[in-house]
């Protein structure tokens, strides 16, 4: 007999998009520049650099998958591509920056440094709201 977790996340999976249109989600391929990592779960921006909030509104894009190869030397895939996807999404992930208080349910987010993030003074621009939570992973409906 086992226990089932209400949200099961696959090997090695971060984040994914639980909204049922997913694949007709507009998604946008943007180059990232060299050096720069961006792993499964982070926010880009059109330009392939983690993605800030601040007091103005911008573009941001959903990666679902890293912009590195999963070996030892954490190698950049050959295209230098990854695949980010935006619009009105509920999202599961393990990626987000709680800072010293805790996300709950209702919450407004933002995006800082490419993770999902409490929205403050210096970061006002809200991109969703928390609607569920476990141990270690959030529920974020964006839009």
């Amino acid at each position: 007999m086992g226990y089932q977790t209400p949200v099961v996340f696959g090997r090695r999976e971060t984040v994914f998009i639980v909204s049922p249109d997913f694949l007709s989600l507009p998604k946008k391929e943007i180059d990232v520049a060299d050096g720069v990592q961006i792993k499964a779960g982070e926010f880009v921006d059109v330009s392939g650099q983690k993605a800030t909030l601040g007091t103005s509104k911008k573009a941001v894009f959903l990666v679902t998958e890293d912009s590195f190869y999963r070996d030892m030397n954490s190698r950049n895939k050959p295209a230098g591509v990854v695949e980010g996807y935006f619009g009105e999404m509920l999202i599961r992930t393990k990626v987000y920056n709680e800072g010293g208080t805790a996300f709950s349910v209702g919450d407004k987010v933002t995006v800082v440094d490419g993770t999902i993030a409490h929205t403050d003074t210096d970061h006002t621009v809200e991109i969703g709201e928390i609607t569920g939570r476990g141990a270690d992973w959030i529920e974020v409906l964006i839009g």
